[in-house]
């Protein structure tokens, strides 16, 4: 093997190894961190750009509704996120109340022909963070203390992103998926 064959093949090598390396670190479960806190109650909220970001969901929603403030706290990544279901305490335990869902397609409750979305975002940056006003699901009790949880992944970035932008579809899709439980809203 001359010199420049084992140059080569030390440069292939590496190019293997890194990005072997990476692939492993990208797709680690778990490594998806989104916070969400409720943090009180609010009525007939009103959405608002600036200081302070807030959304109301869904669009029309008046009366009390309950006020989280949603943060990304990774260091690194986008990430993708929506609520996938409603939890009931009942006594010591958690009644689920799942929620129809599908990443690229908007969610409703099982029960409920109306659309109720709780919260959800897609290309949220690390330190990312806003207020999400959420209107009360009908059917959910006043007396009823309730937390939603929210299935959380990794958006592609970079080589992936751009693949799937220039394709014009998804080929490299939401990784690393795991889910979150809001802290608990109290009854109104």
């Amino acid at each position: 093997m001359s010199g420049r064959a084992k140059k080569r093949a030390i440069i292939v090598g590496a190019l293997v190894v890194a990005l072997f390396g990476s692939w492993f670190f990208a797709f680690r479960p778990g490594s998806s961190t989104l916070e969400v806190r409720f943090i009180g109650w609010t009525n007939n909220p009103q959405v608002a750009y600036t200081p302070i970001r807030v959304c109301v969901t869904p669009p029309d929603a008046t009366g009390n509704c309950a006020l989280f403030q949603v943060t990304n706290t990774r260091k690194t990544g986008m990430l993708w996120f929506a609520t996938t279901a409603i939890e009931t305490r009942e006594g010591a335990t958690w009644k689920t109340w799942r929620t129809r869902w599908n990443p690229y397609r908007g969610r409703t409750l099982r029960n409920d022909s109306e659309q109720w979305r709780g919260v959800e975002g897609s290309s949220w940056l690390p330190g990312t963070s806003m207020l999400y006003a959420i209107g009360v699901p009908e059917g959910l009790p006043s007396t009823s203390v309730w937390r939603m949880r929210v299935s959380v992944a990794l958006e592609p970035t970079g080589f992936r992103r751009s693949v799937n932008e220039k394709m014009g579809q998804t080929v490299f899709r939401l990784y690393s998926w795991h889910a979150v439980t809001t802290s608990e809203v109290p009854a109104q």
